[in-house]
């Protein structure tokens, strides 16, 4: 089996978008006001569900080919230097100048001799990125920058929706685009696609779960430990809806059997803002900064060492917004 897991080219293109998040994906669409002159480049781990239809240009490539099978892998891949598996991909891109989504997936580092923008993933595009001790000695060695996010010298935009405070270091880079607009515009966005659109019951409480077992921060076991201690007296409620992350494997019915399982292949973002729902609950997923009018409460990762050491501390948190 190659690479590339599906294609459809069905019109030119002058532009790539690679990503491996239905949120990014959104943005830039929202951004770029077309699909049509642009090929998708997204990952097999992302539930696109009908999305994937209305794309004009889409390649879903295997995710787990896209990564270094071992550190002379990385250390080719780091250096620009194609891998044979993925000279299926090139043809398809070696034609386009102008690349967008994200610069730090397994095989961005590819693309970096052309104009690439950042789209805006979450909270990491406003921390300054750790280098691996790898990745630091490559930068001595070979005069190679290799900072995602952004970050990178050869990066020429960045698009945020001002999550949180712009570090100085990207600031002259940053174009933002207004996050409440963006999210009010999901019911339009390629027909709705990204959109949930079915009935919730009244006085729901809903919780946003991250691919923490996905991305080996935790196992499955310790990350439904703390969902099930966040939610105490709702783990059996019939009132409590899920909505996993798009790259997540879990199957919450087996945990939470009374539970609504919301399938991934839509933005969580349209769901935060209606009126049937009265909590919003959560480790730290962006997604509540979007929220108007519903009482959120934030876990934060401060009583786990594990969720600390990955992504900072976070602090508990409860933001009531319902009036």
């Amino acid at each position: 089996m190659g690479i590339i897991r599906e294609k459809k080219i069905t019109s030119k293109y002058s532009k790539v978008m690679l990503t491996e998040s239905l949120y990014s994906l959104a943005l830039y669409i929202y951004m770029n006001n077309s699909v049509s002159d642009t090929l998708f480049l997204i990952g097999d781990n992302v539930k696109l569900g009908d999305i994937k239809n209305k794309l004009n240009n889409v390649i879903i490539y295997n995710n787990e080919l896209a990564c270094g099978k071992n550190r002379t892998e990385r250390i080719m891949m780091f250096m620009r230097l194609y891998i044979g598996r993925f000279y299926e991909l090139k043809k398809y891109i070696t034609c386009v100048d102008d690349f967008y989504g994200h610069d730090h997936v397994s095989f961005s580092s590819l693309f970096d001799k052309r104009k690439f923008t950042v789209i805006e993933d979450g909270l990491s595009n406003y921390k300054n990125p750790k280098i691996s001790n790898l990745k630091v000695g490559l930068l001595v060695l070979f005069r190679v920058d290799f900072r995602a996010r952004g970050y990178n010298v050869k990066t020429n935009k960045v698009i945020l929706t001002g999550l949180d405070d712009i570090p100085e270091s990207i600031r002259d880079k940053v174009t933002i685009i207004n996050r409440n607009d963006f999210i009010n515009n999901l019911e339009y966005i390629c027909d709705g696609a990204f959109s949930y659109k079915e009935e919730i019951k009244d006085k729901s409480i809903l919780l946003i779960t991250q691919p923490l077992s996905e991305d080996d921060v935790l196992s499955e076991f310790e990350k439904i430990e703390i969902y099930k201690e966040i939610l105490g007296e709702f783990i059996n409620s019939e009132y409590l809806i899920i909505k996993p992350h798009p790259r997540e494997r879990t199957d919450y019915k087996l945990y939470f059997p009374n539970a609504t399982i919301i399938k991934s292949g839509f933005l969580v973002e349209s769901l935060l803002n209606k009126k049937s729902i009265i909590k919003v609950v959560t480790l730290f997923s962006t997604a509540v900064f979007s929220i108007q009018c519903v009482d959120v409460e934030i876990y934060g990762t401060w009583k786990s060492s594990k969720l600390s050491s990955r992504y900072g501390v976070i602090k508990s948190n409860v933001i009531q917004k319902r009036i």
